[in-house]
């Protein structure tokens, strides 16, 4: 796991705001580090909008694989979870 990365809880879905890394192994062109937009998707080189939020790491996963399959031939995709701001708590009292 890499140091910026973080453990998501076993129930995780992607939301607004969440941060996610999207590496395409031996493809830099397709990688990059992305924030969830308020509508749910991301923007990643080449690949244009995909939806994220609502999905779970595995199955974004899938989805990017799908699109990069357009351009790389039988494409290895690492999904990984940088930063989790969809998830607030508020605490109210004394």
């Amino acid at each position: 796991l890499p140091a910026d990365a973080v453990t998501p809880p076993p129930d995780y879905v992607i939301g607004p705001d969440d941060v996610i890394g999207v590496v395409v192994w031996r493809e830099q062109d397709l990688s990059a580090d992305v924030k969830v937009r308020p509508d749910g998707k991301v923007s990643l080189p080449l690949l244009n909008d995909l939806q994220a939020s609502g999905l779970t790491p595995e199955e974004f996963r899938k989805v990017v694989t799908e699109a990069a399959a357009k351009f790389v031939a039988d494409p290895a995709v690492t999904i990984i979870v940088k930063q989790i701001n969809s998830r607030m708590v508020f605490v109210m009292g004394e």
